[in-house]
C-alpha cells in the first residue's frame, strides 16, 4: 500500500513555488492543502485540463496565466481549425500531438473552460495547458 498524506500535513510554512502535475488529481491535492494555501503560496504551476471547479479554486487566490496548449487528437482526422500556431510533437508514448493556441483566446472563466470542452473534447481532442498562478500582490514584482 502506498502511504497517502495531504499538503497540510506535510507543509507548515509559506511556499515560494509549488508545482503540481498529478494527472488529474490537482483539485484533490489543493483541497487537502487549504491551510497551506492560506499560509501563502507565491507561485503555483499546475497542469490543467478544463476542470471548472479547479479553475474556481485557483481564481479565489491567484491571478492565473495560461501557457500554450497541448492538443492530443483522439479521433482520426479531427479538424484542428479551432487552433492556431500548431507545432507537431510526440508524446513519450509515441503518440502524435500538437502545441498550439485557440483561435479565440478567452479569459472569462466560463469561456475559458468552454475552450477545453467545445474546441477540445467536444470534437475529439484532449486539451491541456499549464497554468502559472501568482499571488495577486506579487504580480507586479514578478512580472514587472
Amino acid at each position: 500500500m502506498v502511504p497517502v498524506s495531504t499538503l497540510d500535513r506535510e507543509i507548515d510554512e509559506p511556499i515560494r513555488f509549488l508545482k503540481l502535475d498529478v494527472q488529474g488529481a490537482e483539485l484533490d491535492i489543493l483541497r487537502g492543502g487549504q491551510q497551506t494555501l492560506a499560509k501563502g503560496v507565491d507561485v503555483l504551476f499546475v497542469e490543467y485540463g478544463g476542470e471548472r471547479d479547479l479553475l474556481d479554486l485557483l481564481l479565489e487566490r491567484f491571478v492565473v496565466f495560461d501557457h500554450r496548449y497541448l492538443l492530443i487528437p483522439f479521433v482520426d482526422g479531427v479538424s484542428m481549425s479551432d487552433w492556431r500556431e500548431l507545432q507537431p510533437t510526440r508524446l513519450s508514448t509515441g503518440r502524435a500531438a500538437f502545441w498550439g493556441w485557440p483561435n479565440k483566446h478567452e479569459s472569462a472563466p466560463d469561456a475559458f473552460v468552454e475552450t477545453f470542452a467545445k474546441h477540445g473534447r467536444g470534437i475529439g481532442i484532449s486539451v491541456y495547458s499549464d497554468l502559472v498562478c501568482i499571488r495577486p500582490d506579487l504580480v507586479a514584482e514578478l512580472l514587472g
